[in-house]
């Protein structure tokens, strides 16, 4: 699939943010089940709205290489309350990546970010 085609309506769409999820891919600790659904705290982070689109990140600490690595991407189809201080997103379009990109295919990579 490529990755263009599969969001460009989405990539058009100049209120469309991008962001980087973390999942350590163990629903019992966190409630994420990847290419699903994913939880998190709005009051720590409350910037995903709905139409939004990620790429998933496995941290070093839950990777099998102790690297993170990038895996995935979707977008967030709906965001639901589901309890006090928690949300969850429902994930459509997802894309796991064909192999896993290493930080290493990372280092000549430009990146540009927002001021804070």
């Amino acid at each position: 699939m490529n990755i263009i085609k599969l969001f460009e309506s989405e990539l058009r769409n100049l209120d469309t943010n991008y962001f980087i999820l973390d999942t350590k891919g163990k629903l019992a600790d966190y409630g994420d089940i990847d290419f699903v659904s994913y939880d998190w705290s709005p009051s720590k982070y409350n910037k995903v709205k709905e139409g939004d689109l990620f790429l998933y990140r496995r941290p070093s600490k839950a990777s099998e290489t102790r690297k993170f690595y990038f895996f995935g991407a979707g977008k967030i189809r709906k965001i639901e309350k589901i309890g006090v201080d928690r949300v969850r997103g429902i994930i459509e379009k997802a894309l796991p990546f064909e192999r896993k990109l290493s930080p290493e295919e990372l280092d000549l990579y430009i990146w540009k970010f927002k001021q804070r």
